[in-house]
């Protein structure tokens, strides 16, 4: 059976009404299509054109270095200068005059060696007057000590003798003290820096004769600045350089370290020990102490300058399937012209350290060069 007449005029009217609308929304759907495929196709042409550029670009010759991480040391570089072990000015201990001089500037000289040698004479007369009162006196009191026994002398008298000899005893010792300091002699082992006692030159008591320094040893004062004093409170010891030998190192062993600054900058001074065997080293030479304060034996170092900066932090360039990729990093400590990377790059990583100041991220690069140390492009 059929529908009604009256339900298929309804019907009819409906479809006619919304008739227009499925139109509409068909023509909207193919607009829509065509726009989508005009963007895909403009974004293809786009991307094409690029790609044909950047192919036609000349590519950007560059240097790498190969990360293999290695050892680092974060050491601080400070002044220093050397100090005589030893530094003695040898004094008179009597007044005379100088008769002889048994060394000359410049010469090594014993412990005990004879260095000059002061009239004695005076000196002489006095312990022979001394010497023969003592003895007298010896006498006297071995004299009146058989008395005593005997009971021919008073005790009181016996005293006095015991005294007597006991004062001139203490006497002739002093006497031969200072006869026997006529004969001055170097109380330790070093070198004759200067003389400032001559032949014929009257000495009072205390006057400079000779000045000896030992530098078979020497000490190294270093300034350390309050910010480094944590650092090195372990340390044992360190290399110290001498730029007026052509930078030749010696180790120097720790000896002292103040517990307080020594100086208006406010700096603590630690003392070193170098061995000296050869006196190749003089006091007063000035040099540069490499305090190391931590050591790191797998650390991932590149030149300083192959570090580039930006206002959100540092990048390098890190060399991806012949392109120049820009990469984050994070810095540590400085060794030479080497800085730690703490972050942001790992073994066998290509970094560009020559040529990367005019690259651009994703920029197709050559690589004419790659070392393994930053060194062989530095020397």
């Amino acid at each position: 059976m059929g529908l009604p007449p009256k339900t298929q005029q309804s019907l009819s009217r409906t479809i006619w009404a919304i008739l227009p609308w499925i139109f509409l929304l068909f023509i909207c759907f193919v607009l829509f299509s065509l726009g989508q495929n005009i963007s895909e196709k403009k974004k293809r042409l786009l991307q094409e054109k690029e790609n044909t550029v950047k192919l036609s670009e000349p590519l950007v010759n560059i240097v790498v270095q190969e990360i293999i991480p290695g050892p680092m040391l974060n050491s601080i570089d400070l002044p220093a200068i050397t100090q005589a072990w030893q530094d003695l000015m040898l004094k008179s201990e009597v007044a005379g005059r100088v008769l002889s001089l048994a060394v000359k500037e410049g010469d090594l000289v014993s412990k005990g060696q004879v260095i000059a040698q002061i009239d004695p004479s005076d000196y002489q007369n006095m312990y022979d007057s001394v010497k023969a009162r003592y003895r007298l006196a010896q006498t006297n009191y071995e004299r009146l000590a058989k008395l005593r026994d005997k009971a021919a002398i008073s005790t009181s008298q016996y005293d006095e003798s015991q005294a007597a000899l006991q004062e001139l005893e203490a006497n002739l010792k002093d006497a031969k003290v200072k006869l026997s300091r006529c004969s001055i002699t170097s109380p330790i082992n070093g070198i004759i820096n200067s003389m400032p006692a001559t032949v014929g030159m009257l000495l009072d008591h205390a006057d400079p004769v000779a000045q000896i320094v030992d530098i078979s040893k020497l000490k190294v004062n270093v300034a350390i600045p309050e910010s480094d004093i944590s650092a090195i409170q372990n340390i044992k010891q360190c290399q110290v350089v001498f730029a007026a030998l052509d930078n030749k190192e010696f180790s120097g062993k720790r000896y002292f370290l103040s517990n307080q600054p020594t100086s208006a900058a406010m700096t603590y001074n630690l003392q070193l020990i170098l061995e000296n065997d050869t006196l190749l080293l003089l006091p007063g030479m000035f040099a540069r102490a490499k305090v190391i304060k931590e050591e790191h034996n797998e650390a991932i170092g590149i030149p300083l300058y192959a570090v580039l900066s930006e206002e959100d932090g540092q990048f390098v360039y890190v060399i991806e399937s012949d392109k120049a990729i820009k990469r984050s990093v994070s810095t540590g400590f400085m060794e030479g012209w080497s800085i730690q990377i703490t972050s942001g790059l790992k073994k066998q990583d290509l970094v560009a350290i020559v040529g990367h100041r005019s690259l651009e991220n994703g920029q197709r690069v050559q690589i004419v060069k790659t070392v393994q140390n930053a060194g062989e492009i530095i020397h």
